[in-house]
């Protein structure tokens, strides 16, 4: 503070302060260090807490251990994890939910696949979207579902914060008439922009939308 040419004072301490910090310290340092430093990261340690450390999470976790590289090598004891994280987390016995009975018995036959798989010298999966797709909905329809459920949670923020951020340059003042049909197109082509788009399709998908009284070709 001493370059910027800025004294560091203690502000004035009134018995019966309310509106902000008032402790009873001898110097500007131990002020400090009780009024900010030790507030400010003890709120950092609490949102890595209910970020990382919940209970939720650690359960969710469990879960990916059904993608076939992991269940693969997994020990009875993490086996368990899978069917105790899943009955805590959803619902059972109601429309569109898990079934506890099949619960109990999917894993099994599909850890019993992939060892299968593994030990006639074929690859397994890695990750939750290949699982998916061999995964049959009709023969494993809990397993389809809580691998559904791991492939969607997000890794991190990055492409929710891409998305505002790609927004905040679409939805200009000049653009402030765009539909959203249009608004969500544009967005989306910039977001994903590393995904390959044939022009044909595209040409034939605008072609056929309705009948038109001369051909549309280029």
């Amino acid at each position: 503070m001493n370059e910027m040419d800025i004294e560091v004072k203690t502000p004035r301490l009134s018995k019966y302060q309310t509106k902000r910090s008032n402790h009873p310290v001898n110097n500007i340092e131990e002020y400090y260090r009780v009024s900010i430093f030790i507030p400010l990261l003890d709120n950092i340690l609490e949102d890595l807490r209910s970020r990382f450390i919940r209970k939720q999470n650690k359960m969710l976790l469990d879960l990916c251990l059904l993608i076939p590289r992991y269940i693969t090598v997994i020990s009875n004891e993490d086996f368990k994890k899978i069917t105790e994280a899943a009955t805590e987390l959803f619902l059972f016995n109601e429309e569109n939910s898990i079934d506890q009975m099949q619960l109990q018995t999917e894993p099994e036959i599909w850890k019993t696949k992939w060892q299968r798989i593994k030990s006639d010298g074929h690859d397994v999966c890695q990750d939750a979207l290949p699982s998916i797709k061999n995964c049959n909905n009709i023969i494993y329809p809990t397993v389809h579902k809580l691998l559904s459920i791991i492939a969607c949670l997000p890794i991190s923020v990055a492409s929710a914060e891409r998305s505002f951020s790609t927004l905040r340059r679409l939805k200009t003042w000049l653009r402030s008439k765009m539909g959203q049909d249009r608004l969500t197109g544009l967005a989306l082509l910039n977001i994903h922009h590393t995904i390959t788009i044939s022009i044909d399709d595209v040409i034939n998908r605008f072609a056929n939308k309705k009948n038109r009284n001369i051909d549309f070709v280029l």
